[in-house]
């Protein structure tokens, strides 16, 4: 493909945290065990066990939007459709939060809280939405329409012999990150995505300012890969 043609199609807020299986109001030490890998029928599992947390969770979120941006019934539909996860859909974003097995430590519990579907970018840079939101993410991602070449996004970024860029990748191309003197977060990439990712929870003004930062070295390498 040519990539100048590339673009992306979607555009999240992504929080990502974890704590302990044994922390889940639904977790009984004489009932559950926790699993000692990860497979799917444990992650399952984990998703019924964390349904208390995953209800309080969006019951609380959707009484904060219904109150911030002055929602009214038909506005705001919660669904419920799998264990362990939850969504709020909005004229303005869709909200989620899934709770599954963590892959790399089965004694925790990974939960992803998103806002997607972005239909009004407006709304997400509000105070209404920061008083919700800030410090649930610590990400922004985007999906390509198309898959990039690995090859040519780094050999593009590393032709720029730019002191500020740190670019560290595996051999085998799959995953790559950046880092820009500077700029608070780290950019991560992939084929498929880019996110731009800080090490704790920000607030969204802190998540956009790094993104716009980083914007004009990470996009300049995508439009030539």
């Amino acid at each position: 493909m040519n990539a100048q043609d590339n673009q992306f199609n979607d555009t999240a807020l992504v929080g990502i945290s974890r704590t302990k299986i044994r922390a889940l109001s639904e977790f009984d030490s004489k009932l559950h065990s926790v699993p000692k890998t990860f497979d799917e029928r444990s992650s399952q599992f984990i998703g019924k066990l964390a349904s208390a947390e995953v209800e309080n969770d969006v019951e609380s979120i959707f009484k904060k939007l219904r109150k911030g941006f002055k929602l009214k019934r038909v506005d705001a539909k919660v669904s419920t459709p799998d264990p362990g996860w939850g969504t709020i859909e909005t004229p303005y974003f869709v909200y989620s939060i899934n709770a599954t097995l963590d892959e790399e430590d089965a004694s925790c519990v990974r939960w992803e809280r998103s806002v997607r579907e972005i239909a009004d970018p407006d709304q997400v840079g509000s105070t209404e939405f920061a008083s919700i939101f800030d410090c649930v993410f610590d990400r922004i991602e985007f999906n390509f329409e198309h898959p990039i070449q690995m090859e040519d996004w780094i050999d593009n970024i590393e032709e720029q012999d730019d002191d500020r860029l740190e670019l560290d990748y595996d051999s085998g191309l799959q995953n790559c990150s950046l880092k820009i003197d500077g700029v608070a977060a780290t950019i991560h990439v992939c084929e498929t995505k880019f996110a731009v990712v800080h090490p704790q929870p920000a607030t969204t003004k802190q998540i956009l300012t790094s993104y716009l930062e980083a914007s004009q070295t990470v996009t300049n390498g995508f439009a030539k890969a």
